[in-house]
């Protein structure tokens, strides 16, 4: 749920991390809830790297505002990365 409004076209965040071969939820993809024709929110893919000694790039999903949404709506996203069925 949004504790401020947020204005459309803003990048919230990951919410999913590709890392050897297994899509790992990072805490904000757990507070998105699935709505399947007028969420308000999509994943865009990207790289995100981690830079200690080595240089590892790890696919990504970010969490990208559709339009503004107000303090209290809930985040909502079409799910479409498994099968509910």
């Amino acid at each position: 749920m949004a504790v401020a409004d947020i204005e459309a076209n803003i990048c919230l965040g990951v919410t999913h991390v590709l890392l050897d071969s297994k899509l790992i939820r990072t805490p904000l993809g757990g507070f998105v809830n699935h709505e399947p024709e007028n969420s308000n929110c999509i994943l865009k893919i990207g790289t995100l790297e981690q830079t200690d000694e080595v240089i590892d790039i790890y696919e990504c999903k970010y969490l990208w505002t559709k339009c503004k949404i107000n303090a209290g709506e809930e985040l909502t996203l079409t799910y479409q990365m498994y099968d509910p069925t």
